[in-house]
């Protein structure tokens, strides 16, 4: 397709769908799925676009609207990501591993954040769950760049999730992983320690997510009982 023709239209037009969410936020709700389908799909559209100004804005206008759409009554957003969450993820992840669209990292960055956040967070509960993003992620890694391992794949995708209440780790974590992506190939003893290292921390997360849920976790099994008895 020309994605050079007139720039000045493009950038307009991008201008338009960030004043629509900025003003008109709610009013996207009441359009018909197919008139959404088109809009979600105009901002992915700008991630891609050669032209730095309209992935810019399209990379800004998506973290505005993803924000509000988060700012939703749980059924509301629930409805919007069990359309949308993958398709959403695809492309973040696309711009970010290309060599097209380094400028907007730092916005790439905070999306993937966002998502993976939310869904670490359980808010999107059975229907989007951490197991699933997990081997999708992995899965969608190991297909598309041969210079990742299983090993690194794995230690990537782990760490999204341990890492995703500390911003500078998180971004870090993404970093090294595109230096791979990009550059090198094969498994490293570095990434086997670093994903024996995010087992560890991902299991420990998950004994204190369960803790937390009553009944759940039998007295007798919990950690520290057996000195509570003496």
């Amino acid at each position: 397709g020309d994605f050079q023709s007139y720039p000045d239209h493009r950038v307009k037009f991008y201008e338009l769908l960030a004043a629509v969410n900025a003003k008109c936020f709610h009013s996207l709700f009441l359009l018909q799925p197919a008139h959404m389908q088109l809009y979600v799909d105009s901002l992915l559209f700008a991630l891609k676009h050669e032209h730095p100004q309209v992935a810019d804005l399209g990379l800004k206008t998506l973290y505005d609207f993803l924000e509000k759409v988060l700012s939703l009554p749980a059924d509301q957003y629930t409805a919007f990501f069990s359309r949308y969450y993958r398709t959403i993820l695809l492309d973040i992840l696309v711009v970010l591993t290309d060599t097209l669209h380094k400028s907007g990292i730092k916005r790439q960055v905070q999306i993937l954040h966002m998502l993976i956040r939310t869904v670490e967070m359980g808010k999107l509960g059975e229907m989007v769950t951490q197991q699933l993003v997990c081997e999708f992620l992995a899965g969608w890694l190991r297909q598309s760049f041969d210079t990742v391992s299983d090993t690194q794949a794995e230690s990537f995708v782990l760490n999204l999730f341990n890492k995703c209440d500390q911003p500078q780790a998180f971004m870090q974590n993404v970093r090294d992983l595109l230096v791979f992506v990009r550059e090198y190939g094969g498994d490293d003893p570095v990434w086997e320690a670093e994903r024996a290292e995010a087992r560890t921390v991902a299991a420990k997360k998950e004994e204190q997510r369960r803790m937390q849920v009553p009944g759940l976790v039998p007295v007798h099994d919990r950690p520290g009982n057996d000195d509570e008895m003496l």
